[in-house]
């Protein structure tokens, strides 16, 4: 099965000039939960569902601990979780405090195999726009002074 993605249209600002750039963006299929994952994870082991619930809670609870206390958690190859900071710049000469600090994150940096099956992953376009096929803006005529209603434009909708 592909990964589906849609081509999104942002406008942004290069060297002071406006200019519309297209980028892709992953189309989310369905969500697979933590009862899916238990039920699914019992069916193929010989580990019951309330043991799975019960195992992946109390490694909810070990990486909350490990990461409240600063350390990098990781977990083989399913990947590495961390503490990450975003926080405002002091100049030189100025002191930084943590109010400088805006927020913690936390990272998650997969494991090989996760990163692989990532290059390997097939795509699916779902509106792939190609530079013929570029929206036409009619151009915009002045509204007429000669009666109707006052401010309108066009013939409306």
């Amino acid at each position: 099965m592909a990964v589906s993605f849609k081509v999104r249209e942002r406008k942004v600002k290069i060297n002071g000039k406006a200019v519309k750039i297209r980028f892709a963006q992953s189309v989310k299929t369905g969500d697979m939960d933590l009862l899916e994952i238990c039920d699914l994870t019992s069916k193929i082991s010989a580990v019951s569902e309330g043991d799975v619930r019960s195992v992946l809670n109390t490694l909810t609870d070990l990486i909350i601990g490990g990461l409240r206390q600063g350390r990098s958690v990781a977990l083989g190859e399913l990947g590495r979780f961390r503490i990450s900071l975003s926080s405002k710049a002091a100049l030189e000469g100025e002191t930084f405090t943590a109010e400088n600090i805006r927020r913690a994150r936390v990272t998650f940096y997969p494991g090989g195999e996760i990163r692989r099956a990532c290059r390997e992953i097939r795509l699916k376009g779902i509106n792939q726009i190609r530079p013929e096929e570029q929206p036409v803006t009619p151009p915009v005529t002045p509204p007429s002074h000669d009666g109707g209603a006052e401010g309108s434009i066009g013939e409306g909708l």
